[in-house]
């Protein structure tokens, strides 16, 4: 299960003493071994004049999952419900065992949308997403000599960290061309 702590607002709901309101779901038979917030802003460019504007919208609160089924989800809160709803299941079969961890990247201002997954199988991916609303596609994947453990990206999103059960730190970076390099 995933839970999830919130702050309480003034709601005027439960006991005066209560700060916080937990909510829980059922995110991975098996369980879940990884989550990972998406940014809290959504940047989206209007290019409705002759010079593109750049904006920042609230975005809906959504969590990217991995666990014990090898699958890696979003999760998205539904206002309307106040549940938390499955909103969109990466391919089966992109990683044979355990998914370790999961990481958003920061989108600093970029409107896309990426997230990396690795695998103890040291199976490591990262998905893209062009815009809010687009289909998400596999944009690498590699497969390491050792079990892969985390993922974490730099402040800006541009390098991409990858521990290993064999102690290394493996760091990448995207190119102009969208491929990952070592670095």
């Amino acid at each position: 299960q995933v839970l999830v702590l919130r702050r309480r607002g003034d709601e005027g709901t439960g006991p005066s003493n209560s700060k916080w309101r937990t909510e829980a779901f059922r995110a991975h038979d098996g369980g879940t071994f990884a989550i990972c917030w998406a940014p809290a802003v959504s940047p989206s460019v209007q290019t409705s004049t002759d010079t593109p504007v750049c904006r920042l919208a609230l975005a809906p609160r959504r969590l990217v999952s991995g666990g014990a089924d090898k699958q890696v989800r979003i999760w998205r809160h539904d206002i309307q419900t106040d549940a938390w709803v499955d909103q969109h299941q990466f391919p089966s079969g992109e990683h044979s065992d355990w998914v370790r961890d999961v990481a958003w990247r920061p989108n600093v201002g970029i409107p896309e949308n990426i997230i990396a997954s690795c695998a103890e199988d040291g199976t490591v991916r990262v998905w893209r997403q062009a815009t809010d609303g687009q289909p998400w596609t596999r944009q690498a994947a590699w497969q390491l000599s050792a079990s892969a453990w985390q993922v974490a990206w730099s402040a800006t999103g541009s390098i991409m960290a990858v521990t290993t059960s064999r102690n290394q730190v493996l760091l990448y970076h995207e190119t102009a061309g969208g491929s990952w390099e070592a670095v």
